[in-house]
């Protein structure tokens, strides 16, 4: 399942992987035996897909192993409850634990992200565009059910004719759903950082001819760190605020300030109008904060694993009003959140940009996988996307979740007009009740299992 994030078209490790599981889910009578394969495929996966927190333990403290260890028992207890029934479904079952393990462990505070199974569909946006109306759980649940029609049909106890159905209607509807089309858009520029000692470089790169007919500079997380009181007047403020002035062009830039022991984490962007500042609201758990403190403050090692813990300031307003269009500034981790993401387009937002920063967690593995996030939720919310990174990847992205350009960890301009969009997309709408219509139906082909299953026991007792 690794190589299945890991690799441009990897959905078919993943398919077979989740095959592979099925196949060994069936053929065992044992719930315990059951529960112990399911056991050691998540462990494997999760030390796979988070092995920085590995090299981290080695290299800071070996008790930071722990985090992976409390993912891996959030993660597999609904895939084990489901997978050790007594029951002939187990196939079925697996994979409704499944289903159900990823929509708890996105929603969790203490859960994260980076392991939805829609996500390894973003490698061809053009046949998900049917994302807009079902979000990212409606390519899990579509990998899932073609894993089931393969697995039966391949076992010959259906026919083909399923695997073909679930394979080609949402392709076809997805061919039909027409391009976002725009006349107005952005032209950005980010400017990316192979590193933090290359901010130096800014000044040059300001220069660079790709950022003379822009409408916007997009710079990373944490280009300027310095004391909260002397923000304003650091230098490369003062050259920002020069250039913005010179071009009569917005800058965003990503701060990291400090206050005695208090730090936060924010975005200034720098026009002839006014300066503007955004900080971070949606924070990475166990990195910049802890996560439910009245039950696991308690636990030294927890608390040692904070990097920073940022302060949670509030702002007065979310978005930075460009001509008529309004801008969401996101900072890393915001940006992966679907659900925050369409809290920010349902108060206005029409476009993205976001301030990333890979150095601590120094994950070229995670940066590919941010990137299929942020091409997923360009998709169900039909906006568009600029990410700009030091030390990671950075990216345009079109509302139809195309990438336009992109970058790996290098110091470079990149500039791209981007499409500006203001309309709600049908999930974006009603997501809580799409959400919740996707648990009405693992409970109804929960119940349907049952019903199953006690008719067959009823006419087992009757023959006999």
């Amino acid at each position: 399942m690794y190589c299945a994030f890991e690799f441009q078209g990897g959905i078919l490790c993943g398919v077979l992987s989740i095959i592979w599981l099925m196949w060994l889910i069936d053929r065992t009578e044992s719930s315990i035996v059951r529960c112990a394969y399911v056991i050691i495929f998540v462990t494997v996966y999760v030390f796979l897909q988070f092995s920085f927190i590995i090299n981290k333990a080695i290299s800071e403290n070996w008790e930071i192993i722990l985090v992976d260890l409390l993912i891996i028992v959030l993660y597999i207890t609904p895939i084990c409850v489901f997978s050790g029934l007594r029951t002939r479904f187990r196939v079925e079952f697996l994979l409704i634990g499944i289903f159900v393990s990823e929509i708890v462990f996105v929603n969790l505070e203490i859960g994260n992200l980076f392991f939805q199974y829609g996500l390894l569909l973003t490698d061809f946006t053009s046949i998900i565009q049917w994302y807009e109306y079902t979000g990212i759980y409606g390519g899990t649940l579509w990998i899932l059910l073609f894993c089931w029609g393969l697995y039966k049909a391949t076992q010959g106890r259906y026919s083909w004719w399923p695997v073909c159905l679930i394979v080609v209607i949402p392709i076809s509807l997805s061919m039909l759903i027409e391009e976002c089309e725009s006349d107005s858009f952005l032209r950005t520029a980010i400017i990316s950082l192979s590193n933090n000692n290359d901010v130096k470089d800014i000044y040059k790169l300001s220069n660079n001819e790709c950022i003379s007919d822009v409408d916007f500079i997009v710079l990373p997380e944490g280009t300027i760190s310095a004391d909260e009181n002397m923000v304003l007047y650091n230098p490369l403020i003062t050259y920002l605020k020069r250039i913005s002035h010179k071009n009569n062009i917005p800058v965003s830039v990503g701060i990291f300030a400090y206050s005695g022991e208090k730090m936060s984490n924010s975005v200034m962007l720098i026009s002839d109008r006014d300066v503007f500042r955004r900080y971070k609201q949606l924070m990475i758990p166990f990195s910049e904060y802890l996560p439910y403190q009245s039950v696991l403050s308690g636990i030294p090692f927890l608390r040692e694993c904070l990097l920073y813990n940022l302060e949670n300031k509030q702002n007065i307003n979310e978005l930075y009003k460009w001509n008529e269009w309004e801008v969401a500034p996101l900072i890393c981790y915001e940006a992966l959140s679907l659900s925050y993401v369409l809290k920010q387009v349902r108060i206005g937002a029409d476009i993205f940009i976001v301030s990333s920063s890979n150095s601590y967690i120094d994950s070229y593995h995670l940066e590919k996988i941010s990137k299929r996030i942020i091409k997923a939720n360009a998709i169900v919310a039909e906006r568009s996307f600029a990410r700009v990174a030091e030390h990671g990847v950075s990216f345009f992205v079109n509302p139809d979740g195309e990438v336009l350009f992109d970058n790996n960890y290098k110091t470079e301009v990149l500039s791209s007009a981007l499409k500006l969009n203001s309309s709600l997309t049908f999930y974006a709408r009603y997501e809580t009740l799409i959400n919740s219509l996707y648990l009405v139906v693992v409970l109804i082909l929960i119940i349907m299992l049952n019903l199953e299953i006690n008719s067959k026991m009823i006419q087992f007792k009757k023959e006999y």
